[in-house]
């Protein structure tokens, strides 16, 4: 079967992304179900339990896209975030966001927020247009 998919990558990359246009929902249950097997974390999503995939990113505000470009995700792509990560894929702890907040909070210290809170802050800041940001992504 490996060297089948190896010689069928791209095949099976484009049939991944066109299955998350079907039914986008059903989608992101079968990964959570998958990682969850994957990394021995709890699970109890069904599909009437998960959460509605939102029109834009609940902490930016920007348009959320399905898909991928070139095999990576975009800043707003769509992905389901485990609220606390060590509670796994259960009722009430997930929620979907763009990859970039999703990434930021993977990576992000205390220290960082605090000091992009401070810069925000400063009046010297200029907040960027919401039209502008969603022309950027």
């Amino acid at each position: 079967m490996k060297a089948y998919y190896a010689a069928n990558k791209e095949e099976y990359q484009r049939k991944g992304d066109l299955s998350k246009l079907f039914d986008p929902k059903q989608y992101f249950l079968n990964l959570a179900r998958s990682r969850s097997r994957a990394l021995g974390l709890a699970f109890n999503l069904t599909y009437e339990t998960m959460p509605e995939i939102p029109d834009r990113c609940p902490v930016f505000g920007f348009p959320l896209e399905l898909g991928v470009a070139r095999g990576r995700l975009l800043p707003n792509s769509v992905t389901l975030d485990r609220i606390e990560p060590d509670k796994g894929y259960t009722q009430g702890n997930v929620q979907f966001l763009s990859w970039r907040a999703n990434e930021l909070k993977r990576n992000g210290t205390l220290e960082e927020f605090e000091h992009y809170n401070y810069m925000c802050a400063k009046p010297t800041f200029v907040a960027i247009d919401s039209n502008v940001l969603d022309t950027y992504v």
